[in-house]
Order: structure tokens, then sequence, then C-alpha cells
């Protein structure tokens, strides 16, 4: 399976897992730019990140939601603490198993689901990371 092939695969899984995000799901590179003046929405970004091409492909993928801000009476933007926990206990629910094209895909968590802070863009993200193995099914 290759990279896109697999990105394709968790965009599919991400935007089928109905986490009830106002944006949209994105692969790695196409979420349009976004500085402080904009008005955000809460959109998901998936990616490879590394992978090898053995018999038992192995890597890393990532999923990041990103959450805009809340600005608080004193002008401070502070994490929306709610959405990100309710965001994590989303994606950390995403279903492990997968058969596509005749390989079977599994993920598992490689690290822990984290919430990173992006302060220029007024905005946290939640990202799940996780390690992925394909193997090519036998054909009889």
């Amino acid at each position: 399976m290759t990279a896109p092939e697999l990105e394709t695969l968790l965009y599919d899984l991400t935007q089928s897992a109905g986490l009830g995000i106002s944006g949209s799901v994105y692969k790695r590179g196409l979420r349009p730019l976004q500085n402080e003046n904009d008005s955000h929405l809460e959109d998901a970004v998936v990616g490879v990140i590394s992978g090898n091409g053995d018999e038992v492909q192995k890597g890393t993928c990532v999923i990041n939601v990103y959450i805009p801000d809340v600005l608080t009476s004193t002008g401070e933007y502070l994490e929306d603490k709610t959405r990100t926990a309710s965001i994590a206990a989303a994606i950390e629910n995403l279903p492990k198993q997968f058969r596509r094209n005749k390989r079977m895909v599994w993920f598992t968590l490689s690290e822990q689901i984290a919430v990173f802070g992006e302060p220029n863009l007024h905005e946290h993200f939640v990202s799940l990371k996780m390690d992925y193995k394909v193997l090519q099914e036998q054909l009889s």
C-alpha cells in the first residue's frame, strides 16, 4: 500500500467517523493557510509520517483536529478544554482494523493523545499519532 493510499484510507475513516467538527477533513498539506485574523472552523488533517516497503509494511500516521480558542472577556485566547476533551474521546474510538483492496490494515496508538497550542493562530489541536501495519492478503 502506498503512502497516498494509506492517507486516503485515513481521510475516508476520519470523514465518516462522525467527529462532529464544524469544518472539513483535509489531507496533509491541503488545509488552507490560517492567520490570526481568520474565522476558524474545526478542521481535521490526516497524513502519513513514515513507512517502510517491506512485505509487512509498518509506519506512523497522524490525525490532527484543530479547534479555535475561546476569547475571554479580558481579550485572552484560551484552549476550549471541553471541546478538546470531546474531540480526543471521539478520535480515540476510531476503528483500528480495516480491509481495503485485498490488504489488512491495523492501527495502534503510538503515543498518548495530546493537545498542542498554536498561539499565533488562536487555536489548539488534538493529535492522534498511530503506528500502522499493512499485510497483503495471500491469494489462494
